[in-house]
């Protein structure tokens, strides 16, 4: 490569123009007198000093002289002199400073002088080019050459310049042999090695307005990608390059505000989960995919364990629950009316229908005292098991009634306690609370164990079997009391129009 002519002194040629920026927007030019006219000026405008808030911006440089006004972009902080700048007399310079979008801020312009040349044959005399070529046969004394470079040298045999040759070249290059060693401007040919930049920050760069490099590595080190000017996102499109197929990259801190994390997190809107399920994989999965909520068209299923505890149903709207309901001994608030003979009676509707009994004891031949007596235990156990005559003939309701005395427990514990009545058209079982009296002393329930039937053609009698046991809970045994001369434990059977 030719290396420049070196100066014969260091006054002879400016080779940077520094320029100082203050806070408040002041331009410094150093020196003021920054070239001579009609000659090649090789300075450098260099910016040495400006506010650190500026920093960020793209700068450009406005030149305004006798020829007019042109600008140049200042890239990393310089920007070249040139010959429609060194144009004789005074010009000014402004540094303009931008976001890409819009100007944010400028100096103020500040005045710089070019010298015109004296010279003693001007160059649009005819004798221009005879004086010209007089001086450079006085000052060239010839050019030595290697195999590897060509040296010229001046009249005080200083070397002004020295050609080197491409490697193995011995001194020129056709084009077939340049485009195996250098890219081309056009792009036609591809590198066969790797692209290394040096230092770190260096990068590449797309467009000339950008700051710094879109794809570099800093010091850390890590590979950096950049956004553009402006801060516009970073788009990925298909194969087709069509437009509308573009979408913006996703980063970490754009997908932290578009999605919820893994460790935890809130929605601003409704979560809506499609596709089908079932009772092992359900469409909202708690600890795995066997628990949870799934839904199967109007009808939303709970499932624990790979087994379907409730249904929550669309059409009729109601809660079907296919497990045992245990309120741990809480009520059940604002219980309906019973409309069928299976629904749940409230107390209410139960008093209404004790209300309706005859004041007076059913005939013995509806009443019958329990026979023995039973210790309770887990296990249910038959306590009752009697027939009962009916006199109606068409539908009617049956309805029994236990009443029970019970003795022992721990004083003062309520314990629960589940009968089960099997007569008519099934199998009935109701859960019963007792509270323990003072120790030795005889107690029984607040209320009767109630059971209800409707029996279609009930015939001449209907057959009344009773077990009971004791559930979870406080310790003690209890006693049901069967018939003693002071028990109370007996059943009643009454028939009701249906």
């Amino acid at each position: 490569m030719a290396s420049p002519m070196p100066s014969p002194t260091a006054l002879d040629v400016i080779q940077t123009i520094d320029l100082s920026v203050t806070d408040d927007m002041r331009l410094v030019i150093e020196p003021a007198q920054i070239a001579r006219a009609d000659e090649h000026n090789s300075a450098t405008f260099k910016i040495v000093k400006q506010p650190v808030s500026l920093d960020g911006y793209v700068c450009r440089a406005e030149v305004k002289n006798t020829k007019g006004t042109n600008h140049r972009l200042v890239v990393n902080g310089e920007f070249p002199l040139t010959n429609d700048i060194a144009v004789p007399g005074i010009g000014q310079l402004q540094l303009v400073y931008s976001d890409g979008a819009d100007i944010v801020r400028k100096t103020y312009a500040a005045p710089f002088h070019v010298s015109p040349s004296i010279n003693a044959v001007d160059p649009s005399d005819p004798e221009f080019e005879n004086g010209l070529a007089q001086i450079q046969q006085a000052a060239f004394t010839g050019v030595t050459g290697s195999d590897t470079a060509a040296t010229f040298t001046n009249i005080s045999g200083h070397v002004v310049a020295t050609l080197d040759y491409p490697p193995g070249q011995g001194g020129g290059l056709d084009e077939a042999t340049a485009n195996t060693l250098y890219l081309r401007l056009t792009g036609l040919n591809q590198m066969t090695g790797n692209l290394i930049f040096q230092n770190n920050g260096n990068g590449i760069i797309f467009n000339q307005l950008q700051a710094g490099a879109i794809i570099y590595q800093d010091t850390t080190p890590a590979l950096r990608l950049r956004r553009p000017t402006g801060n516009a996102p970073i788009t990925i499109e298909d194969a087709s390059g069509v437009e509308t197929s573009r979408s913006a990259i996703v980063t970490e801190n754009s997908g932290d505000a578009r999605y919820v994390q893994r460790t935890g997190g809130q929605m601003s809107g409704s979560l809506i989960m499609q596709g089908g399920g079932s009772v092992t994989n359900a469409q909202l999965a708690l600890g795995d995919n066997a628990t949870g909520f799934y839904r199967v068209g109007t009808t939303v299923v709970l499932t624990v364990g790979g087994q379907v505890y409730a249904q929550w149903l669309g059409t009729p709207q109601s809660l079907m629950m296919t497990v045992p309901l245990n309120m741990a001994t809480q009520p059940i608030n604002n219980l309906a009316d019973p409309a069928g003979p299976a629904d749940a009676v409230n107390l209410r509707s139960l008093n209404a229908a004790i209300a309706a009994l005859p004041s007076a004891p059913p005939p013995l031949a509806n009443r019958a005292y329990i026979p023995n007596e039973i210790t309770l235990s887990s296990a249910a156990q038959i306590f009752f098991d009697q027939a009962f005559p009916l006199t109606r003939s068409g539908p009617a309701t049956i309805l029994v009634v236990a009443y029970l005395d019970f003795e022992g427990g721990t004083p003062g514990a309520f314990y629960d306690l589940a009968y089960t009545c099997s007569f008519a058209a099934g199998v009935e079982e109701h859960i019963a609370v007792y509270l323990a009296g003072t120790a030795g002393s005889q107690s029984y329930l607040k209320a009767p164990v109630v059971f209800a039937q409707t029996i279609a053609s009930p015939g001449n009698s209907v057959q009344i079997t009773l077990s009971a046991r004791q559930l979870p809970g406080p310790t003690g045994a209890l006693v049901q009391i069967g018939q003693r001369a002071s028990a109370r434990s007996y059943v009643t059977v009454t028939e009701m129009t249906t």
